[in-house]
């Protein structure tokens, strides 16, 4: 569980010393750092409290207990979030609509 503007350069970060080439099992995008600072940081205050934590590795939470508290942190926050498909296909659906608005002399 990270926050990080730059996907590639997070990877690179974490990857030196393991064995086995890292990859993201899961994104959620939010509206912002800020917002996704926060809904981390929330979560692992849970996940650190409850007992699932050893410093900053979350041994003891499954993939979809992760999942499920940046969710709750979202929505505590009244927050929108979205999967990668998600994000992909609102941002696709941005630029039609741009290149709409061009096309009909609309800048």
């Amino acid at each position: 569980m990270a926050v990080a503007e730059n996907l590639e350069g997070l990877i690179q970060l974490l990857q030196p010393g393991r064995l086995e080439k890292l990859h993201f099992v899961r994104l959620i995008w939010t509206p912002g750092l800020a917002v996704a600072r926060t809904i981390v940081v929330g979560a692992e205050r849970f996940v650190t409290d409850t007992g699932h934590a050893l410093g900053q590795h979350w041994f003891g939470a499954g993939i979809d207990v992760l999942e499920d508290l940046i969710v709750a942190e979202a929505t505590r926050l009244k927050s929108p979030t979205w999967s990668h498909p998600e994000l992909i296909a609102r941002l696709k659906g941005k630029e039609n609509r741009e290149a709409d608005r061009f096309a009909a002399g609309m800048f």
